[in-house]
C-alpha cells in the first residue's frame, strides 16, 4: 500500500518530463516487472537501500564491457537490452536520464547528482522505494507501444 502511494505522489515529485518516448519490451513484460527486476538487481546486499558501491557495482560493474569504468551511451543501450528486454530506443531514453551530466558516457560523476535526485526524503540515501518511484517516473512518462495490428 505504501510503495502505491509513493508511486502516485512520485508525479508531483518530479512533475512531467517534457521528453517522451515510446517504451515497448520484446518479451511484453510489463513496466512494472521491469522494474522491480532493475530494483533488485541494484540492491546487492538486499538490505532495501541503494548505496553508492552497490550502484558502481551493478551499473560499472555489468554495464562497462570494456573495463574502462564509463559506460558509453552504446554499451548501456545493448546491455540494457540485453537484460531487461526493453528496446534500444527506451533503454537511449533511460540512458538520457542517467547521463546527468550530459557528456555521452555513464560514471561517476552522474550517481552524486541522481543520488541527490532520487533521495525524495532528503536522508542521504536512496531506498528501493525512491528508487522504483525514480524509474517509475521515467517509464510513466512514456507512452506504452501498441501494436498496430491489434486494433
Amino acid at each position: 500500500m505504501f510503495l502505491a502511494i509513493a508511486i502516485l505522489l512520485a508525479a508531483g515529485v518530479y512533475g512531467q518530463d517534457p521528453q517522451h518516448c515510446i517504451h515497448n519490451n520484446v518479451d511484453s513484460i510489463a513496466a512494472d516487472k521491469v522494474i522491480e527486476k532493475v530494483v533488485a538487481d541494484a540492491d546487492v546486499n538486499g538490505d532495501h537501500e541503494l548505496s553508492p558501491l552497490e550502484v558502481i557495482i551493478e551499473f560499472i560493474g555489468k554495464f562497462d564491457t570494456n573495463g574502462d569504468t564509463m559506460i558509453p551511451r552504446d554499451e548501456f543501450v545493448a546491455k540494457w537490452h540485453e537484460l531487461y528486454r526493453d528496446v534500444p530506443e527506451f533503454a537511449n531514453y533511460i540512458f538520457t536520464h542517467l547521463d546527468q551530466t550530459n557528456d555521452g558516457f555513464l560514471g561517476l560523476f552522474d550517481f552524486v547528482p541522481l543520488q541527490a535526485i532520487m533521495d525524495i526524503d532528503h536522508d542521504g540515501r536512496v531506498s528501493d522505494i525512491e528508487f522504483t518511484i525514480y524509474m517509475t517516473h521515467l517509464y510513466q512518462d512514456c507512452v506504452p507501444y501498441k501494436n498496430q495490428n491489434s486494433a
